[in-house]
C-alpha cells in the first residue's frame, strides 16, 4: 500500500482547509484502518479494528468526517463509483453537503450526488459518490 500515511495526511489537511475541523488520533486510525480494508489487507483484522475505533468517535459528523478519506480515495486515486449508505435521506444531504465543502480545497473528478438526485449514466473518466439510504424496493418481500 504505497504512500497511505501521506495519502491520509493530504486528505486530512484538505478536510483542516475546506471545513475547519482538525482529524484527531481517532479519526486518523479510522481512516488507516478502513483504507486497509479497502485494499484487503487482513479484511478480518480491519473489521475489529474499525468497530473498536468508531466506538471513539462520538457523533455522526465525526464519521462523516473520516469516511471523507476512503470515499474519495475511491473515487479519484482508484477510479470507482462509490455508494455512501446512511440511515436517512437528510443525513444524505449532509454528508454531500461535506464532500462538496470538501472539493473546494480537493478538487475531484467525481460527481456527488443525495439519494440519486440528478444522477445521470456514468461519462468516460467521471465517477459518482452516491449517498443515500438503501433501497430495498426492489428486492423481493420475505416470506
Amino acid at each position: 500500500m504505497p504512500h497511505t500515511a501521506e495519502i491520509i495526511a493530504l486528505m486530512a489537511e484538505m478536510i483542516r482547509r475546506s471545513v475547519g475541523v482538525t482529524l484527531g488520533d481517532a479519526h486518523l486510525a479510522t481512516a488507516l484502518a478502513v483504507h486497509k480494508q479497502m485494499n484487503r489487507r487482513n479484511p478480518r483484522r480491519s473489521d475489529k479494528e474499525i468497530a473498536r475505533l468508531s466506538g471513539l468517535l462520538p457523533t455522526r459528523r465525526d464519521r462523516s468526517l473520516v469516511s471523507v478519506i476512503p470515499v474519495f480515495y475511491a473515487a479519484d486515486m482508484l477510479g470507482l463509483d462509490v455508494a455512501v449508505l446512511v440511515s436517512t435521506e437528510e443525513e444524505a444531504r449532509e454528508d454531500v453537503e461535506l464532500y462538496r465543502a470538501v472539493t473546494t480545497e480537493l478538487p475531484t473528478k467525481a460527481s456527488i450526488h443525495a439519494n440519486q438526485e440528478g444522477l445521470a449514466a456514468s461519462r468516460a473518466g467521471v465517477t459518482t459518490i452516491n449517498v443515500g439510504p438503501p433501497d430495498f424496493s426492489s428486492c423481493p418481500a420475505a416470506p
